[in-house]
Formats: C-alpha cells, structure tokens, sequence
C-alpha cells in the first residue's frame, strides 16, 4: 500500500478523487489522483518548507494508459506576479515579499 502525505488539495467527488490545483491545459493532463500520483507529489513538501501566503501553486496530472503522474508543479508570487524559478529564494530571510500563510501546517485528511 502506497502511503501518501495528507494534501489540502485534495478532495472527494462521487468515491473519486481530485486535486484542486491540477493544470487542465494538455492532451493528457487529469485532475483525478491516485495515491502513486499523490506520493510523487512534491507540493506539501513546498508548502511546508516555504509557508508563504503569496505563493499560489499549481501541478500537471498526466494520465497514460490509465497510469497518473505528477509531472511537473509550477509555483508563482502573487507580489511579483512572475513565477519562482528558485524556491531557496523563497524564504524570510531572502524575500521582502514572503508572508507567513495562516494555514502554515498542511492539514490532516
């Protein structure tokens, strides 16, 4: 059994299950997760590691033979408006934008 971190990203529709900040902009891309999708995930590692409010996230699901895959996340500033090409960037200490996200611990399903 594959074990996955608790994502708040997640959810539950009709037995399956989605993720909220799934990129639906590809041939093969998915919202629907599976818990090998979800343990390749690297987003609650980000968010735990870099809790900064102005932080918005996003991941490609590609589905192939019935196989879902995290391929690739994308993190932009709401600040800057640019995307965050080094998250060791994204700290207290290096960034003046960076702001502590009320919500810091990733929630428990």
């Amino acid at each position: 059994m594959i074990v996955t971190i608790p994502c708040p990203h997640r959810y539950i529709d009709k037995g399956r299950t989605f993720c909220r900040i799934a990129i639906l902009e590809r041939k093969y891309c998915t919202n629907e997760v599976d818990p090998r999708a979800c343990a390749q995930c690297a987003v609650p590692d980000l968010m735990r590691e870099h809790p900064c409010a102005n932080m918005v996230l996003g991941v490609e699901i590609d589905e192939y033979g019935g196989q879902k895959s995290v391929e690739r996340w994308y993190a932009s500033c709401t600040v800057t408006v640019a995307r965050i090409e080094q998250m060791d960037k994204c700290t207290t200490e290096k960034c003046p934008y960076w702001k502590e996200r009320p919500d810091a611990p990733v929630s428990e399903e």
